[in-house]
């Protein structure tokens, strides 16, 4: 799994869905994004335009998509965030308890 600065082990809070098709690699989308999962590739649309990345831990900002001047983001929020937290804090204290006995 690849990792960028800034991230956290809690669940996702967001994700976008990228119409690659209509990147034109312009890279805007990169500086912009604050938990810093994005990154651009070598990886070419049809048109020859090198491409983003989404890697794990969107939290659904939209900085992405109010750069983009080509419409690339479609950008979707979590609602059940806490609950996802929670799980996960469970599951962490399970694995503790585990390993102590």
């Amino acid at each position: 799994m690849t990792t960028a600065p800034h991230h956290t082990s809690h669940a996702p809070r967001g994700t976008v869905v990228m119409a690659l098709e209509r990147c034109k690699g312009c890279g805007l989308c990169v500086p912009v994004c604050m938990p810093r999962v994005l990154e651009m590739t070598e990886e070419r649309n049809a048109k020859g335009y090198v491409l983003p990345r989404l890697l794990d831990g969107c939290t659904g900002c939209r900085a992405c998509a109010d750069i983009c001047p080509d419409y690339v983001f479609e950008v979707y929020r979590f609602d059940h965030v806490d609950a996802l937290d929670a799980l996960d804090a469970d599951a962490d204290a399970d694995a503790d308890a585990d390993e102590v006995h």
